[in-house]
């Protein structure tokens, strides 16, 4: 179980805080005309890619993407050592193999179930039409 990686939310929010900062550095200086207007596609793309990663911190949150797709060393959690932390802070978990499988068997069944509805679906138009 070790190898499993833990995500400190608190870092990552302040990691996504420190990217926009960036970028409302990098706008203003370009708003008053420090800077080349190409630097706006620079800001356009940390504010996307902020945007994304806010999207996905939402999903693990929820247990619905494994939390191991936002690690990295910046928002890596101290090792669980059983010592009671001072930070109150939520910290994520990666999913272990076990969960990573059944998650996998679960939407491998959800799109066998859509492959079989759309199936339906075709021969039932089909058919109509062969009713015409």
């Amino acid at each position: 179980m070790s190898n499993l990686k833990r995500i400190s939310v608190s870092y990552e929010l302040n990691l996504l805080g420190e990217a926009l900062r960036a970028a409302q550095i990098i706008n203003d200086q370009r708003l008053d005309g420090e800077l080349s207007p190409a630097t706006s596609s620079g800001v356009a793309a940390t504010l996307v890619l902020a945007r994304q990663r806010v999207q996905l911190l939402s999903l693990a949150v929820r247990d619905l993407i494994d939390p191991a797709l936002l690690w990295c060393p910046e928002n890596s959690a101290p090792p669980a050592d059983g010592v009671i932390s001072n930070e109150r802070t939520p910290v994520l978990v990666s999913w272990s193999e076990r969960k990573r499988a059944k998650r996998g068997w679960m939407a491998w069944k959800r799109a066998q179930q859509v492959v079989e509805l759309d199936r339906e679906q075709a021969n039932r138009k089909h058919e109509h039409e062969n009713d015409d």
